[in-house]
């Protein structure tokens, strides 16, 4: 039997990981942000491995993310309540 997981272990995971609180503390202090913004703030951080932790924290609901079908297309990045 898997034993109960607490809140905070649950937020603890969502969160562990390599560039995953820089982002969030990035989208907390300048508010919403376009993908190549975030990237030129995180320096050395591969688009490779900032679209998968971006995708992984909207996954978990803590940050939103709006495409606007343009060419290119636009993608801009925000926290969400949670």
């Amino acid at each position: 039997m898997e034993p109960e997981i607490c809140p905070s272990d649950r937020m603890l995971r969502m969160i562990a990981g390599r560039w995953k609180t820089h982002i969030l503390y990035l989208l907390g202090e300048d508010g919403p942000a376009r993908f190549n913004a975030i990237q030129r703030r995180l320096t050395p951080v591969s688009p490779k491995v900032l679209t998968t932790r971006l995708r992984e924290l909207a996954q978990d609901g803590l940050i939103w993310r709006e495409q606007e079908e343009t060419i290119p297309p636009k993608v801009t990045y925000g926290l969400t309540d949670l």
